[in-house]
């Protein structure tokens, strides 16, 4: 279902809700581009949503912007668009669908993209709900009411309703009257002076001015919430715009669940769909990251320096180890020397590196037996010839945690707190509340927790620099590096 207005083309914003499953034909080509394009978009949102949880006010504002940019880049604006967000849509319900770890992440995040574009909408509810009345519950069928009205109240509708919230209204003056009161320490005419005067303030209030009246069925979830702008009266809720949003949203929502549900039914059989639903979700197969073309002083001569500024956690963390060690295991090996191809080493180099740093404990003729395929093969010159790209966060945080004597992985999610104390020590920057919320909540929110990082060491750096931090180490490195430039 597509929910619009009937405005000119340059105001069109169409809103999908996807309660209907899409019927029509796609080329393969197209059908990946557009399901890559929509999972990153959810991938983004997240980590724009998680940025604008934990900034200040003014760095909340901005993180809120940020995510209402990134919403605009799916929102169906033409038919073609329109077709494109459903389906992709409905793709990655598909690939999500047998994990409940993916399933709650998708409507999370398929959530928070909704109420970004809801936004959006010149009026949401102008919009919305006669749509919700009339074709959304009707359809789903939803446990409601008979009476699916949503729409706005109009103060002659009820006296009782009136006089209904007057009564609440008092009642909760004279509560926070008395409250004063006993913080005051008054007594007799100063007492009732403050509960007059308080009564007073509360009947200044306007009278369920901008509310809108929906059965209880549609807002039990407002009950959940602290802060109460709302009246629950003779089998209504009478709610202000604001909360009707989140009424919508929660509708949205609760078709997610639904979608779900019906999706387990389906079996996937067709191997095309397989392969792009596991290319999409495996970071072993992404090709989202552009190494820079410009020109950069970054060599076998000055990575020491560079390890020491630039480097992320993950990487820095690989990078010591190997010095110490002088040898990487499997994992470690892979994870480093695709980073090092993205800060732009050619083969040769990246082969003369491995040597000087294995050279301690492997000869040269073991090193090119044992450690010089794997190497030629990263860079698509032997084996199947693929160019494989640097390790995305998504998969480095999933890798299963090191054993004794490997150092892949993710510091903020793979490390002891005493490691990771240690390796935030090294970034001299780092502000002494940051740490402290990092130590708290890196293992469930790493790559946030890199972004932190980032940000409190980098102050006023350029989003335009940082926005894939959390995305790909090779990011950190690109946003440190340009930052050191500026």
């Amino acid at each position: 279902m597509i929910i619009g207005t009937s405005m000119n083309k340059q105001n069109l914003i169409n809103l999908s809700l996807f309660y209907e499953d899409h019927n029509g034909t796609i080329d393969l080509a197209n059908l990946e581009n557009i399901v890559n394009s929509r999972y990153q978009l959810l991938r983004d949102v997240e980590i724009s949503r998680s940025r604008s949880e934990n900034d200040e006010t003014k760095e909340k504002e901005r993180g809120i912007l940020k995510t209402k940019d990134i919403s605009k880049k799916l929102r169906p604006q033409d038919d073609d668009s329109i077709k494109n967000d459903k389906i992709s849509h409905q793709m990655l319900k598909l690939s999500v669908k047998n994990s409940a770890e993916e399933s709650k992440w998708w409507i999370e995040t398929e959530t928070l993209l909704f109420q970004n574009r809801l936004k959006d909408l010149v009026d949401p509810v102008q919009l919305i709900g006669p749509h919700i009345k009339l074709q959304i519950i009707n359809t789903i069928e939803f446990p409601h009411t008979q009476d699916k009205k949503i729409h706005p109240y109009k103060i002659e509708e009820d006296a009782k309703v009136i006089k209904a919230v007057e009564a609440k209204r008092e009642a909760e003056a004279k509560i926070a009257a008395e409250a004063k009161i006993a913080a005051e320490e008054k007594t007799g005419a100063e007492a009732k002076k403050i509960i007059q005067t308080e009564i007073d303030e509360a009947k200044k209030e306007p009278i369920l001015e901008g509310y809108y009246k929906i059965p209880l069925s549609l807002g039990t979830h407002l009950l959940n919430y602290k802060k109460k702008n709302y009246f629950p009266i003779r089998g209504y809720f009478y709610v202000l715009k604001c909360d009707l949003e989140l009424i919508i949203s929660e509708i949205f929502r609760s078709g997610l669940v639904m979608e779900l549900e019906a999706a387990k039914k389906i079996e996937v059989t067709d191997e095309r769909l397989i392969y792009i639903f596991e290319k999409v979700k495996n970071p072993d197969m992404d090709d989202g990251y552009k190494i820079p073309t410009g020109p950069r002083n970054i060599n076998l001569s000055n990575i020491d320096e560079l390890a020491m500024i630039h480097f992320p956690p993950c990487m820095k963390k690989l990078y010591q180890s190997l010095k110490s060690n002088h040898h990487l295991k499997h994992y470690g090996r892979l994870q480093f020397g695709l980073y090092l191809k993205g800060l732009g080493f050619p083969l040769e180099e990246s082969l003369q590196f491995w040597r000087k740093m294995f050279a301690e404990k492997v000869t040269a003729e073991k090193f090119s037996k044992n450690y010089e395929y794997n190497i030629k093969h990263s860079y698509g010159r032997l084996g199947k010839m693929a160019d494989y790209s640097p390790w995305t966060c998504n998969k480095i945080t999933r890798m299963p945690k090191p054993a004794l004597g490997e150092f892949h992985g993710c510091p903020f999610r793979h490390s002891e707190k005493g490691e990771l104390i240690n390796i935030l020590m090294s970034y001299q920057k780092l502000e002494n509340e940051i740490k402290e919320w990092i130590l708290g909540r890196h293992e469930k929110e790493p790559q946030l927790a890199c972004i932190k990082l980032f940000e409190s060491t980098h102050p006023g750096a350029d989003y335009k620099f940082t926005e894939k931090i959390g995305i790909y180490p090779n990011a950190y490195f690109d946003a440190s590096y340009e930052y050191s430039k500026s």
